[in-house]
């Protein structure tokens, strides 16, 4: 199968790592650093900002990072939502040498003897370093995955915390187990961008920052989960393996093909906890996301990147107003109406452009109005929260011209429901 036209961009962009092509180069501590951008799909204030940063890596071994950052970079190639998603998103490398092989920046231990895979960092120095490149660079980021260099299996993130971090994780066994630098990534990324928690068992009472999560529920009858049900067909259920029974790994899950119901055994708790569904890559034995925790990463994504803005140009006639949308094709539907101000004629127009799906109108307006336009992602992968998938962005007109301000000036804020 071909590959996408932006996975190749990124593949050169990352072959051109070593030679100062496409690099931003910082200090750090007294060492000299680079920051490269190898995905970028819209303006830093429109798209969700990846910063993925090397730890524990010696000059020398630049070329090993290099192929690890490929491995995460097959996240918006083979996991969704990253890969229906991947026009949100810009990803930065963030590169900066230790001086001697097991040292790091963030100085990382594992705080329990295997086989636990928690990590411990200093998170204060993770910002530190991160926005001393990025503000170099000229941005912010929105979502930090580091990526130690180390053989141990391990990884940690806080819910929501947008901050993450896994070993490169080559461990044979793990890998034969699908525990791949991919699915780790996938699953660290879950916690900290989807505010995921975990999906496999563990004592009778797991842990109370568990609760509340979009993908546990605690209760029966109650699950986070109800616009999943199918209250027309038997409820899926099944009950936790016996404790220390191994959980196979489950490639080939299809989520879209799954019943979802109550599984018992979730956030860290063997019972009194469900899940949706029985595989997910949150419970570590599937390539894919449940149905639920995709539909959360999708909500975040909405959230923190901003994919949709308008532009004005003046032409003959009037005003040409675009609307630009960074969503996956297919899924954007574009509604044009009138804020504020009296325009009857104006008012048709936008009506009829919105009935078209119009992207560009031509507008004359005889007296002052807020234009506003909203996009809206008509994904089938979410089924709570609908608003949160809409986008306003709004344009003040007078009618001799276009107003005069700036762009970001003029726009309202882009990322929220309506009405933010």
């Amino acid at each position: 199968m071909k590959a996408p036209w932006w996975t190749a961009c990124a593949l050169l962009a990352l072959a051109a790592l070593g030679r100062g092509q496409d690099e931003v180069p910082f200090q750090h501590e007294g060492r000299e650093g680079a920051l490269t951008t190898v995905l970028r799909s819209g303006p830093a204030w429109n798209a969700l900002d990846l910063v993925v940063v090397a730890d524990g890596y010696t000059a020398g071994e630049r070329a090993r990072f290099d192929a690890d950052a490929r491995e995460v970079l097959r996240l918006f190639d083979e996991v969704e939502p990253f890969a229906r998603y991947r026009g949100l998103f810009n990803v930065h490398l963030v590169f900066l040498p230790v001086g001697r092989r097991g040292e790091t920046h963030l100085q990382v231990r594992y705080p329990l003897p295997p086989p636990s895979n928690r990590m411990e960092f200093d998170v204060r120095r993770l910002h530190a370093l991160v926005g001393r490149a990025t503000v170099t660079a000229g941005f912010g980021a929105d979502l930090v995955h580091v990526v130690v260099n180390q053989d141990r299996f391990g990884g940690t993130a806080h819910r929501g915390g947008r901050v993450s971090v896994v070993s490169r994780n080559r461990d044979a066994r793990n890998r034969q187990h699908g525990l791949d630098l991919l699915l780790v990534t996938a699953h660290e990324l879950g916690h900290s961008l989807g505010g995921l928690t975990e999906e496999r068992p563990g004592d009778e009472h797991g842990h109370d920052d568990h609760d509340h999560a979009p993908n546990a529920a605690f209760d029966r009858a109650n699950t986070p989960w109800e616009a999943w049900l199918d209250r027309d067909a038997p409820l899926a259920t099944s009950r936790q393996r016996p404790p220390g029974a191994a959980i196979p790994f489950t490639r080939g899950f299809d989520p879209d093909a799954t019943p979802v119901g109550l599984h018992e055994g979730a956030a860290l708790r063997a019972r009194g906890a469900w899940r949706a569904q029985p595989h997910c890559i949150m419970r570590s034995d599937a390539a894919s996301f449940c149905v639920v925790c995709r539909e959360a990463l999708v909500l975040a994504l909405h959230e923190h990147a901003r994919p949709a803005a308008l532009t004005e140009a003046e032409v003959e006639g009037g005003v040409a107003l675009s609307v630009e949308t960074w969503l996956p094709p297919g899924q954007a539907v574009v509604r044009w109406d009138l804020a504020e101000g009296e325009d009857p004629a104006l008012a048709a127009r936008l009506d009829a452009a919105s009935a078209a799906g119009a992207r560009r109108v031509v507008v004359a307006p005889t007296g002052r109005v807020v234009v506003r336009c909203v996009v809206e992602d008509t994904t089938p992968w979410v089924r709570g929260d609908r608003a949160r998938l809409q986008h306003a962005v709004v344009v003040t007109l007078e009618p001799a011209a276009a107003a005069t301000t700036s762009l970001r000036e003029a726009l309202g804020e882009v990322g929220g429901s309506i009405g933010r």
